[in-house]
């Protein structure tokens, strides 16, 4: 069987399309920097979850995976708590986890609201955050803090490098 020059410049024009349309579905799809901030947020609450009781190795693994998604030093700035505020090691960062997620039986926490100002290789992000769970003495309770947050970029990965709360939310 012999190709015909007609045949092969339909065959190289199907080709050039289909190029271009997998070019231009490839570049419309791929995650851009603000969906890679938004993932951040989502994998933050999806790892500070807590349905039920989990053994010491398992929260211990837990705060470290949270740790991993901070700066080596990250600042904390709560008005009125001069004590709780500062610069932590992903270490630091990590034994409060720990120790937080020890006064809970449940723990859930949203990130709402979500404002992000990309510049270069950091992201400044406001948002509303939503802490609800169950201590382990049967009490509930819901707290909603209006934060600042700021985002380094590293290689491809956006890190938590700064949280300050603006607002304390009252009902």
């Amino acid at each position: 069987m012999v190709i015909q020059g007609k045949h092969l410049l339909i065959a190289a024009g199907i080709l050039i399309l289909l190029g271009a349309v997998a070019f231009g579905m490839w570049y419309y799809l791929r995650p851009t920097d603000e969906n890679r901030i938004r993932g951040q947020f989502r994998t933050f609450s999806g790892l500070a979850a807590k349905k039920g009781n989990e053994g010491l190795i398992a929260a211990a693994g837990t705060a470290q995976a949270i740790s991993k998604l901070f700066t080596d030093k990250t600042t904390f700035e709560v008005e009125g708590l001069a004590w709780d505020s500062g610069l932590y090691s992903r270490e630091h960062i990590a034994a409060n986890v720990l120790r937080g997620r020890a006064f809970f039986d449940s723990l859930q926490l949203s990130f709402d609201d979500i404002e992000i100002e990309v510049s270069g290789q950091t992201a400044r992000v406001f948002n509303s955050a939503v802490l609800s769970g169950t201590l382990r003495d049967g009490k509930k309770i819901r707290e909603v803090r209006d934060l600042e947050t700021i985002l380094k970029k590293t290689g491809d990965e956006w890190l938590f490098d700064s949280f300050k709360v603006r607002e304390i939310i009252k009902k």
